[in-house]
């Protein structure tokens, strides 16, 4: 399992698709490298993506190589031996160049013991990961186990509903989804699992107690569980549900101002802030939101789209443009969000990226919320990620994202109208700029807006105005927040620098 930071970036911002199936003609590879030339927002031909892939394979044998002769012919080399010549299919043949491909291992085998004894799996994973390094670090091939793991992430999985950690012999809960199976039967935080199905905890790996308490829907889990003030271990029958990972918390101060904290979008992100917002807006109205979207990776992109819909009455929320017909949309905001109304400050940092970053423009853009951090990561390309024959995925990146205001957001991030680069210690510090004439902060607004996506230079320079930077634990962005919140003039003056131009390049 690649680290967490890694994995979720590879993830960041997500349009799932459908399974791609098998044909009569058509194996894993065949299928992938299709997919890659059709659907990616750089333009490969298939044949390209072949021959770097065939060389791929030197990851699991360093004596394999190819040498390409023109467009015609392909020779298979082991060493310094010439195993087999090839003519090559047409350049975007893919059932082609994948029967190639097959045939260059079965011909290099009985040479490679590495390579004969290597399962199709890895054949595959050498092949699509050096094929797909000509695009981007956001593209990547996950095989069938992996993959799955990914879907849980996105989708849910069959669960119980809990956190652990380790502890002594011991699996400690730390938090109980509030719908899951687990809260239904009474598990509460500081309950120790000592046993999963009659068999002792003791000493298995994370990964190793995932794997015991996921299964099917609906499947049955005997957990024996001791608990503080209980004279034995009892015995506690559960039947796995669907659980998606909780990404929403919130909690509401003295003042009346709620924080509701994304830490990623999943399929239950939009559901979970409309019924944080729903709650709030019972009995006495809340006095401002806090949406804290710092370190915030991103996740799907309807999620993010949804989360926005809830604090915008209409316009525009994102854009994306990329090669597929399919993925060149627009995305607006329509009547009915919760939060429509009420004073909003967003909290972003070096961390907030692609769906974070969707909904940080969109806000930002239309003159609804002020933002309040550093610069954002500045992801702002869209992955499509596509099931394959095998139940792998490929992800691709395939569009880019457009603010409501027209900036290509990617390798640029969104600027803050309020900057705690440096994290300053005094309050007023930070809010001094709204109190002047406001002309630097509106002349940066207008660059970053107009920057070209092909200045890299201009685009670099227009970061430091802010440096992005980890403000995840940072006390000076929340109270920051509440003191503008608490201050109506100068929110309306901050929110009045962001306002929609116009001719918004996003308009239908």
């Amino acid at each position: 399992m690649i680290a967490r930071w890694c994995a979720v970036m590879a993830l960041a911002c997500l349009c799932l698709r459908p399974a791609v199936a098998a044909t009569p003609r058509s194996d894993v590879l065949a299928v992938g490298l299709a997919a890659i030339h059709q659907d990616a927002l750089a333009d490969f031909a298939v044949s390209t993506l072949a021959v770097e892939g065939m060389k791929g394979l030197s990851t699991i044998d360093p004596d394999f190589g190819i040498v390409v002769h023109g467009h015609f012919r392909l020779t298979v080399m082991y060493g310094s031996h010439h195993v087999a010549d090839y003519y090559v299919p047409k350049p975007n043949d893919a059932d082609g160049w994948a029967a190639l491909i097959r045939r260059t291992v079965t011909a290099v085998a009985p040479l490679s013991p590495a390579i004969a004894a290597a399962p199709p799996e890895r054949i595959d994973q050498a092949v699509f990961d050096a094929a797909l390094a000509l695009l981007d670090v956001f593209s990547r091939y996950a095989g069938p186990a992996e993959a799955q793991q990914h879907r849980a992430a996105r989708n849910g999985f069959g669960g119980i509903g809990v956190r652990i950690e380790p502890d002594g012999d011991t699996l400690r809960v730390t938090d109980v989804s509030p719908n899951g199976p687990a809260a239904g039967a009474g598990f509460k935080a500081g309950d120790r699992i000592v046993a999963i199905d009659g068999a002792s905890v003791a000493g298995l790996s994370r990964d190793a107690v995932a794997a015991k308490l996921r299964g099917p829907i609906n499947s049955t889990i005997v957990l024996s569980v001791r608990r503080q003030g209980w004279l034995a271990v009892r015995l506690v029958t559960l039947h796995r549900a669907l659980v998606v990972p909780r990404s929403v918390t919130s909690h509401v101060d003295e003042g009346g101002i709620v924080t509701i904290t994304i830490a990623e979008f999943n399929a239950d992100t939009g559901r979970a802030v409309a019924a944080v917002l729903k709650t709030a807006r019972q009995g006495k109205p809340p006095s401002g939101i806090i949406l804290d979207l710092r370190g915030n990776p991103g996740g799907l992109l309807e999620q993010g789209v949804a989360v926005a819909g809830q604090f915008l009455a209409k316009g525009p929320i994102v854009a994306t443009r990329g090669r597929h017909p399919a993925s060149i949309r627009t995305y607006f905001a329509g009547p009915g969000g919760l939060g429509g109304t009420l004073p909003l400050a967003v909290l972003i940092d070096g961390g907030t990226a692609s769906a974070a970053e969707i909904v940080a423009a969109a806000l930002e853009d239309s003159g609804r919320a002020v933002l309040i951090g550093t610069t954002s990561f500045g992801k702002g390309t869209i992955q499509t990620v596509l099931t394959l024959p095998n139940d792998g995925e490929l992800t691709l990146t395939w569009s880019r994202f457009i603010t409501p205001s027209g900036y290509a957001l990617h390798g640029l991030g969104v600027l803050p109208t309020v900057c705690t680069a440096g994290e300053p210690t005094r309050v007023d510090a930070p809010l001094a700029p709204l109190r002047s004439d406001r002309a630097d902060i509106a002349a940066t607004i207008a660059a970053w807006r107009s920057v070209r996506l092909d200045d890299a230079a201009g685009r670099a320079h227009l970061r430091t105005h802010c440096p992005p930077s980890i403000h995840a634990a940072a006390t000076i962005d929340e109270a920051v927040a509440r003191r503008l919140l608490g201050d109506p003039a100068l929110l309306a003056g901050a929110l009045a620098l962001t306002a929609p131009v116009a001719d918004t390049a996003l308009r239908p």
